[in-house]
């Protein structure tokens, strides 16, 4: 994976999947699909292919509502390189560092499993 961007985003990288109208057709309007790939959230995927995001000035964002409705202006805007018809998009940023320089413990092995019960014990979570 990249780990620096070419623009100042705050994505480095992003993969457009669905794109429409095709060609700007809005008479026969269709849309383009290109199928998620498997695992594209995980740390080990390979996403070198991806182009970097860009970051769009509030002029180039059209139409202007329903974005301002919630309190967008003045904005960044960050996109795929055709922000009027890319529609889903996918993006991939490495933090390799937390903005305060400290170091963070890794959970990357925890797993989502609840358990049916909490552990017994007494209120103040003391075995008994």
């Amino acid at each position: 994976m990249r780990t620096k961007s070419k623009n100042d985003s705050a994505i480095d990288l992003v993969k457009a999947f669905t794109t429409g109208p095709v060609g700007g057709d809005t008479k026969n309007p269709r849309v383009e699909n290109t199928p998620l790939p498997e695992n594209w959230f995980a740390i080990d995927f390979d996403d070198s292919s991806w182009p970097n995001a860009k970051q769009y000035t509030e002029d180039e964002v059209k139409p202007k509502q329903p974005y301002y409705d919630n309190d967008f202006q003045g904005a960044k805007f960050i996109w795929s390189d055709n922000v009027k018809l890319d529609n889903l998009v996918l993006f991939r940023k490495r933090i390799d560092l937390a903005p305060d320089g400290k170091e963070r413990t890794d959970f990357s092995n925890l797993n989502n499993v609840v358990p049916e019960q909490p552990p017994r014990g007494d209120r103040r979570g003391q075995p008994k």
